[in-house]
């Protein structure tokens, strides 16, 4: 949806100025949507191996909803600025122009509480690394959960009130073949302005975390660095674009207030996918569930690699996380294969030691003498007493 202003109040200059914006939001709209198509083929492999197989989580479930969910309103968003949506003069019947406008009027609606819940998904994901990161703090997560809220329903109330205003002056412009506005809403400046703030604490709380592990040496785990690498890029990539996005809201003209909406929502899909699927330490969907499920990656305990080196290498074991002292089945420690190869997982002669102990019966002889001393029982059988009748 595109805000242009009503035609019969503009020069020619004007009308060609504003058909230039739209053309412009029209075609960066349009590089977000391949943009995210693109990315979407790239990583479809690792998508179909670390994902689709594993165990349903939550994080599986908001992961494959905001992947798999966006494209499919992008398409239909492209195909309505395309300008093929409605009749591209105005030359048309009455009773067509209603069914156009009627359709503005629903679409619009829907089309942006989906785009609040798809970021509202994309910022939970983000507050689970953030958690993660901290050790799984109930805190934290308080915090966490009570700024989330606080986000999302001011969001939401000034996105329905901004909607309430908007929806009785939405129409159909032949002209530019969209659906148009001729005035924006001051209260939807709030819902740019909500999820910057909740991101830029989010990324000063990742920032702060990052500094602490790195004074513990513990960013040599794989995984924190990655986490840490791909974080500090997303918030540098969607602050940057939400601030240009709300200075246009504010300062631009209402044919340009849309230029970067549908690019930005692309964008974030597509760094939210890249940041759970750029575990690169992750080599099948079983250590992937673990790693990025509620409890998974957040239960871990970061723990200095110094620990780990003062073991000798034949019983060193090789964590496929960096992490220690995990409690999921799926994080226990596997024991290195190059050191399997190199040496057997047993000792033949031992084995065969073994085996005769086991096949000895379980009777002891013991002596007469004194207080009789008794080894142990073994394989807690009954004890028998056998008098050596060969002594004097």
């Amino acid at each position: 949806m595109f805000m242009l202003a009503a035609h019969s109040q503009l020069n020619l200059h004007e009308i060609e100025l504003e058909l230039v914006h739209v053309r412009a939001s029209r075609y960066l709209s349009a590089a977000g949507y391949v943009l995210l198509l693109y990315d979407h083929l790239l990583t479809l492999q690792d998508e179909v191996k670390l994902i689709w197989p594993g165990p349903w989580s939550l994080v599986k479930i908001l992961f494959l909803i905001n992947r798999y969910s966006v494209p499919l309103v992008l398409t239909i968003n492209s195909w309505e600025m395309s300008g093929f949506t409605g009749p591209n003069s105005t030359t048309v019947s009455t009773h067509h122009m209603f069914l156009i406008v009627v359709y503005c009027r629903r679409w619009v609606p829907i089309e942006g509480y989906i785009e609040i819940t798809s970021l509202g998904v994309s910022n939970f994901l983000l507050l689970l690394r953030v958690h993660a990161l901290y050790g799984r703090s109930r805190r934290v997560l308080v915090f966490l959960v009570i700024l989330y809220g606080l986000t999302y329903i001011s969001i939401l109330v000034t996105a329905t009130l901004a909607l309430v205003h908007m929806i009785p002056r939405l129409s159909y412009s032949a002209l530019a073949g969209i659906c148009s506005v001729s005035e924006k809403p001051v209260t939807l400046q709030a819902v740019w302005a909500a999820p910057l703030g909740f991101e830029i604490i989010i990324f000063v709380m990742t920032l702060h975390k990052c500094l602490e592990h790195a004074k513990t040496q513990q960013l040599q785990a794989p995984i924190l660095r990655t986490l840490y690498r791909d974080g500090f890029l997303y918030f540098l990539v969607i602050v940057v674009m939400r601030i240009l996005n709300l200075a246009l809201w504010i300062v631009a003209p209402v044919s340009l207030i849309y230029l970067g909406l549908y690019f930005i929502w692309a964008l974030i899909t597509l760094l939210i996918s890249r940041l759970l699927l750029n575990l690169r330490n992750v080599s099948n969907h079983t250590q992937w569930s673990a790693e990025t499920d509620i409890k998974g990656l957040s239960i871990m305990q970061f723990a200095p690699r110094a620990d780990i080196d003062k073991v000798p290498k034949s019983k060193a074991p090789v964590s496929s996380t960096g992490f220690t002292n995990s409690t999921r089945l799926t994080d226990v420690m596997e024991w290195s294969e190059e050191e399997a190869e190199d040496r057997p997982d047993f000792d033949p002669e031992e084995r065969r030691a073994s085996k005769r102990r086991q096949q000895e019966p379980d009777v002891e002889v013991a002596s007469l003498d004194e207080d009789m001393e008794m080894g142990p029982i073994r394989r807690g059988t009954t004890r028998h007493f056998v008098v050596d009748e060969t002594r004097p």
